[in-house]
Formats: structure tokens, sequence, C-alpha cells
């Protein structure tokens, strides 16, 4: 045994820079609709417009989402990621030389095959790996896991500051959702947002630990049998991307897609209900750490969609819980690996997340994957 523990010292994030609301939204599924149809906006059918647009009202009814950010053209992830690193540090007191490791959740990487996007944050944030005496101990790494991505990273992250190996790193959910969907797909593309969210992470005493069950404050889990239902069908080993994949514009298998009512009724059975420990993700990750709801001051979710996280609020609420769910959903959209930490983000700045309080974070995706942390908030 080590003897430490760790905590998150520093958090920061990033949006991307356009503000996008339900009207543009509207009209940019109006337009690549009329352009999957090779026609003009004025010329599409009333029954073509019911088909295949949307509104305001008919995304508000079914998602909750009334605005979301866009990154421009020319930021990537990494620079989404770089600028919320740099918050984090400056939040925490510390400097980025003294950075050891850089995790980086993301599914949508700078590049697909490399360099990792951890790399390219590690030059951005200014972080030297070499001195006088030669090259430094620095681990980049990114971590691919669908919407689970940053639970994984911060699993890793505790393991490392833990085991000795490291006293400081970071872990950034970032993600540049806007060029993973199909615009023509108005139930898809109207749920994504681009953001990032750091927190940095120090030993600190064994006592001290913030993670106060240790590794038990964490909880992974996943169900490979249901990977078709969140899925981008082309684009690696085992479909490579052709030119044949893009005869039908309305089915663009290289983009994102997911079968929404079977991810809804499976996650609203997975997730919540605390005591059935052997079947629902909260319930286990309390069983494992020996931890009941009632101690946990507030939960953040991944925010997939606002139906899933009601029915969730709902059945933890009967269960007993009497803390607050914070939830970011109407503002952001659903940032997939930044989701997370970005909630933790905007409730810290706001006063709602405060010093003290115990916090439990529950993330799902794709996969399906899930991950779960415990913790208490020292900041």
């Amino acid at each position: 045994m080590s003897g430490l523990g760790a905590r998150i010292s520093g958090i920061g994030y990033e949006l991307g820079e356009e503000l996008v609301g339900n009207e543009v939204m509207s009209s940019i599924v109006e337009y690549n609709v009329a352009r999957a149809l090779g026609k003009k906006i004025e010329n599409l059918s009333d029954a073509e417009r019911a088909k295949r647009c949307t509104s305001p009202e008919w995304i508000i009814k079914r998602t909750g989402i009334e605005t979301r950010y866009f990154a421009d053209k020319k930021t990537a992830t990494s620079d989404l990621a770089a600028r919320a690193v740099l918050k984090a540090v400056a939040q925490s007191g510390r400097r980025v030389q003294d950075c050891g490791f850089i995790l980086v959740a993301t599914v949508t990487p700078d590049h697909l095959y490399s360099p990792p996007t951890a790399s390219l944050v590690q030059e951005k944030v200014g972080l030297l790996v070499r001195d006088d005496l030669g090259l430094r101990d620095c681990l980049v790494l990114d971590a691919a896991a669908a919407c689970s991505s940053f639970a994984a990273a911060l699993r890793l992250g505790y393991s490392l500051i833990t085991s000795g190996g490291f006293n400081f790193g970071m872990v950034v959910g970032a993600d540049k959702m806007s060029v993973t969907v199909n615009f023509a797909d108005r139930a898809f593309c109207v749920l994504l947002g681009d953001a990032a969210a750091a927190v940095t992470l120090e030993a600190v005493p064994e006592a001290e630990n913030s993670f106060w069950r240790g590794s038990n404050s964490f909880f992974s889990w996943s169900d490979g049998n249901k990977g078709e239902n969140i899925i981008a069908k082309v684009g690696g080993s085992r479909s490579p991307t052709t030119p044949d994949v893009f005869i039908n514009p309305f089915e663009r298998p290289d983009k994102l897609q997911q079968d929404g009512n079977a991810v809804f009724k499976d996650m609203v059975r997975l997730i919540p209900v605390p005591n059935k420990s052997s079947g629902t993700i909260i319930g286990a990750a309390l069983a494992k750490a020996g931890v009941s709801l009632k101690e946990i001051d507030l939960i953040f979710f991944h925010q997939a969609n606002s139906r899933i996280l009601e029915v969730v609020q709902e059945k933890l609420e009967e269960a007993g819980f009497q803390g607050i769910i914070f939830n970011t959903i109407n503002r952001f959209g659903n940032t997939t690996s930044a989701s997370i930490p970005l909630g933790m983000a905007v409730a810290f700045e706001e006063g709602v997340l405060r010093k003290g309080q115990k916090v439990l974070t529950c993330a799902f995706g794709g996969g399906y994957t899930a991950g779960t942390a415990l913790f208490e908030w020292m900041i």
C-alpha cells in the first residue's frame, strides 16, 4: 500500500464558440434535409417537412434542450481540452510543469489514428517534457469509452496517484460532437454539443483521501451486447470508409446514430434503483462502496436526454434521495466525455457544489458502458 489518497484540487471548462439555440438548430436541419433531397429549402413539401424537419417546440418536448454550443471550424478537441486544462491548473494554484500525466477522455480525437489528442494537449498547455537533465516522466493517454470516457479516465487517474507513480496530473473530458452527426437526422443531431472540462488530481495522505472509500469509490460496467444501439457503423477496422457508403444522404453510416427508444428503455431500467444492487448501476456502486443513498449530497449524471434524467430522478427520489441532481442538459446538450465534469464545473461556479459535500457521478453510454465515482468535494 502506498499510503496515498487523492483529491480534486482544480476544475475548469471551455465551451464551443457559437451558442446555437433551437431556432438556429431547426434551420440547420432544414437546410441539410433540403440538400439531401437535392432541393432548395423553399421547395420542400409539407410532407417532407413533417417527416424530416424539426422545430424549437419539437426539440424541447423530446430532449429538454434549449441551447448547445458548437466549436468553429478551426477549433479541434485538443483546443477545447487545452483551454479547460489551463483553467483547472490555475484554479488549483499549481503550475503546468507540476503535471505528471494528462488523460484525455474523448470520442472525437483530433486525428483518427495518430497522434493521440493528449499529446497535442501537452504541447498546447506548454508542459515541457525535456529539461537540462534530459527527458522527464510524463504520461499522455487518450481514453475512449463512449459517454463513459471521463469516468474511465478519472478512475485511471486516481490509480496513477494512489499507486505513488505521480503526485499531480490532469483528467479532461473533451468532445467536438458537432462533427460526429448527420444534420439531416433530426432525432439525433439536436442532442449534441461541443465542450471540454478538466480536473486536477493531486496526492494527499491516505487519511485525507477525498475518494473516501478508496478504490471502492469507483464502479465500472459494460455490456457489449448492446453495441448496436449507439454506433457509427463505418470508419473503423470492422468496416473501413469507402466511397460507396455515401449513397443515401439520410443514412450516413460514418456518423453516429442511435436507437433512442431502446437506449431510453435500457437506461431507465439499468441506472437508478439502489435497492437492487445486482441489477442497477447506482445500486451496485453504492453496495461496493458501502454507502447509502442518503449520504450523497449531489449527483451528476451524464447528460444524455431529459427524458432519461427525469425518470431516473423520480425513481431516486422514491427511493429516498433528498439531495440535488444537477442537470445542464437544457443549456449545453449532450457533450459526451465533457458532460459530467462540465456539470461539476458549472455547479462549482454557481455555488451549488460546495466544500464538504459528498458527490456521486454516474456516466453511461455506448457499448453499453457505465462508470461511477464517489468523492468528497474539497475545494
